[in-house]
């Protein structure tokens, strides 16, 4: 089932469209996000529905967006057996946000269990090969050459599971740019 829904409305006011977005909870209802957007009246040289569209789905979707802090936020006090999949990846995105060894090891662990129980699983291989790079590259868990090679095997997982999978081309671009291939990591 869903666990969140979003809800709006559309209200006319003089010579433009006041559109209001809500993010909502559906177990409790409680209000994640919510937005107040303007749109001019057509006729008017206005139009944007598409703006707001966009501004709409970068909030809520976006991998740091509302959808990802409120899972990790409901997700942040469970015992790492509780992690579902979805939420070690969460916690991974976290940890890029903060840096501390505490949440890289909590997500090293949980996200290692990820792709151990969910091989098939694209998204979770990217994580592990994010942390892996970290390690690297901060000098995390007294880091050698293996955390680069295991990040590229990661990589190659993730990959391999789903060669569109969004996540492991970001997390490759970013090998690329500190191993300065430039070019290769614009692409």
């Amino acid at each position: 089932h869903a666990h969140y829904f979003l809800a709006g409305t559309i209200r006319r006011k003089a010579d433009h469209y006041r559109v209001t977005v809500t993010l909502a909870h559906t177990d409790c209802a409680v209000t994640i996000w919510s937005g107040e957007f303007e749109i001019r009246c057509p006729g008017d040289g206005g139009g944007g529905t598409d703006s707001i569209v966009d501004q709409v789905v970068n909030t809520v979707g976006d991998l740091f967006g509302a959808l990802a802090g409120s899972v990790w936020s409901a997700s942040r006090h469970k015992p790492l057996d509780e992690i579902t999949a979805v939420e070690a990846v969460i916690r991974q995105m976290h940890y890029e946000t903060h840096l501390s060894d505490e949440m890289h090891a909590f997500a090293l662990k949980a996200v290692t269990r990820t792709v151990r129980d969910h091989p098939d699983f694209a998204w979770g291989w990217a994580a592990l090969a994010g942390l892996h790079a970290d390690e690297f590259a901060y000098l995390i868990n007294d880091a050698t050459a293996e955390s680069a090679e295991r990040c590229r095997e990661c990589l190659r997982q993730a990959l391999a599971v789903d060669p569109a999978c969004s996540y492991a081309h970001w997390i490759a671009g970013l090998i690329a740019f500190f191993e300065g291939r430039i070019d290769e990591s614009i692409h």
